[in-house]
């Protein structure tokens, strides 16, 4: 990294370096120099208003913070954590060395899966664990190890974790970062660990072909007053009042926004970005609402050129870069140079379409394949993330009458088999593949129930995930096949599409069913197959009885024929998805 506290090539020390252009005067203190009760060691500035200083006796693991002598008009001592610190010991706390070059790295030959290929499992590190799973709680990333195993044979090949930046307060979502390189201290196994921890815990993943990815929040900084404010007025410049130099007076509603006028700051967001793309081996970032950073001063260009940067930067051809920008625009995805957004529309139109929260979504068509997307992956498809369950929301399981609702579960299941077969990157949040209910909030009582994922509702929804999960790896038509529609809803609220992947001689007929009446009787409702005639198979259909529905529901053992009239003729069970393959 260029600034911060380094390890000396020949262990000889560390240096020390950190950008303070307004500050009358800087040392460095520590467990090095007592905290400078004795000698504390000054640093030396140069043109730009970077100081640095070699210190010999400096080691890894040892705590530090930086004393700074404010401008002749705020002439006041401070003493600051390192913005650049890859360690905190707690959010107001000191930072820590870390020598980045100590951890054995075994994942040479890794790997990450083709954008097309990718199903995200989103989770939060604390709430993950702890509830009904024999560990403690909250969780931390030792404890996330385990449950690799788990998320892989669900049928994901990607995790994304909510923000690991070092957060104000132990108890929050990683949407308030102190500053963007230090790792939320509380994921560690103990005191200053988190960092290596972090890498154990990515080290691990790769080892068992999973790639992971980091949400990251540079939109804004906490807006928590006090000690864990500390970057605001960092070198103690006070004089216009907009927060120093990292700052220019700028908000969100959250917090204050970085200064994206100064390169000092830009340069500082994509130094964060290599750090966890080259020296954590992550595969990709998720900007947590560019949006917030497209309306500021020199935000646009700034964040355009930064991810452009990283694009063309060898080596990391294959790492993803994701905008959660809500709702998805097609020219902050492309022109902005990110490899997908986040469609929330596939969730809005479809919650909307089965009877629940009725503000937001458009049409089911719509949200199935709006957007006007270039490319298969430009679009992140989802029936829940980390909002759609805070806020005031809940697990949609609760909006749609609760777990021991039968009609509840069969519009669930509709919405999660639905999002594995349309066009895009599919995304699980925590807990939805076993009906985990209620709402999302960073305490205990809110955790992830792991005793859901044994109980009978659970593991249908379970199975159900890994069956639709695994038609989706075995067919390529649902990875890279375009979406044609073939019968236009009707006035039973049903409706199809084709997959199609003509390379592989692939082509699917997808039915939906929104409706609340059952068509199961005698294979008697029509379906238009979009001109394709032929032979048809059932592999899949949501209300089979191993996923909570019943024996008949589908179409099994029923191989039809398009007929002269150009449908197919069909069971169909209400708030159903079937999948019919052309032989």
């Amino acid at each position: 990294m260029k600034l911060g506290a380094n390890i000396k090539e020949n262990n000889e020390g560390c240096t020390f370096k950190v950008l303070a252009p307004y500050a009358q005067d800087v040392w460095v203190i520590g467990d090095f120099n007592n905290w400078g009760e004795g000698a504390p060691n000054q640093m030396m500035r140069d043109n730009e208003g970077i100081w640095s200083v070699d210190v010999l006796e400096a080691k890894a693991d040892q705590k530090y913070k930086f004393r700074i002598k404010g401008p002749i008009w705020n002439d006041v001592v401070l003493e600051r954590p390192d913005p650049w610190a890859r360690q905190m010991v707690h959010s107001a706390g000191a930072s820590i060395i870390k020598d980045s070059r100590r951890f054995n790295w075994t994942d040479e030959n890794w790997n990450p899966p083709f954008f097309e290929e990718m199903v995200i499992y989103e989770l939060h590190v604390s709430t993950f664990i702890g509830k009904n799973d024999g560990q403690s709680y909250p969780g931390n990333f030792q404890q996330l190890k385990s449950k690799l195993d788990y998320i892989k044979n669900l049928g994901a090949n990607t995790i994304e974790l909510l923000p690991i930046h070092e957060y104000a307060g132990d108890d929050y979502l990683g949407y308030a970062p102190v500053a963007f390189f230090p790792i939320e201290h509380a994921y560690g196994s103990s005191e200053g660990k988190a960092y290596d921890d972090f890498k154990d815990f990515v080290n691990t993943a790769h080892a068992k072909e999973l790639a992971v990815i980091s949400d990251v929040e540079f939109n804004h900084f906490t807006d928590r007053q006090g000690d864990d404010k500390w970057i605001w007025d960092y070198d103690g410049d006070t004089k216009y009042g907009k927060g120093g130099i990292y700052f220019n007076g700028h908000n969100t509603q959250w917090g204050p926004a970085p200064n994206w006028e100064d390169p000092r700051v830009i340069e500082y967001v994509e130094e964060c970005c290599r750090y966890y793309l080259t020296e954590l081996h992550v595969d990709g970032l998720r900007w947590d609402a560019p949006q917030n950073i497209k309306d500021k001063p020199n935000g646009w260009d700034a964040m355009r050129d930064i991810i452009w940067n990283l694009q063309t930067t060898p080596g990391y051809e294959k790492k993803i870069f994701i905008a959660e920008n809500l709702p998805y625009e097609k020219a902050v995805v492309e022109s902005g140079n990110f490899d997908s957004g986040w469609w929330v529309q596939f969730h809005h139109s479809l919650e909307k379409a089965l009877g629940g929260r009725q503000d937001k979504g458009g049409s089911i068509e719509h949200g199935i394949n709006g957007g006007d997307y270039s490319a298969i992956y430009k679009r992140v498809i989802y029936t829940l993330g980390h909002d759609e369950v805070r806020n005031g929301s809940q697990y949609l399981v609760n909006e749609f009458g609760g777990r021991n609702d039968w009609n509840a579960r069969a519009k669930r299941r509709l919405m999660s088999a639905l999002q594995f077969i349309v066009p895009g990157i599919p995304m699980i949040w925590q807990g939805e593949e076993f009906l985990q209910d209620g709402n999302f909030q960073d305490n205990e009582e809110h955790a992830i129930n792991w005793h859901y994922q044994t109980d009978d509702f659970g593991s249908q929804m379970q199975k159900m995930y890994q069956d639709a999960l695994f038609i989706r790896k075995d067919f390529t038509a649902f990875r890279y096949g375009d979406l044609v529609w073939a019968h236009a809803q009707d006035k039973n609220r049903i409706f199809a599409f084709l997959r199609n992947d003509p390379v592989n001689g692939q082509t699917m007929l997808v039915v939906v069913n929104f409706g609340d009446t059952d068509w199961t009787h005698n294979y008697s409702y029509g379906v238009n197959t979009g001109g394709i005639y032929g032979q048809w198979m059932q592999i899949f259909c949501s209300q089979d009885a191993a996923y909570g529905g019943w024996d008949g529901a589908g179409n099994a053992f029923y191989t039809p024929w398009t007929q002269g009239d150009g449908k197919v003729y069909l069971n169909m069970p209400k708030y159903g998805v079937v999948v019919m393959q052309l032989k």
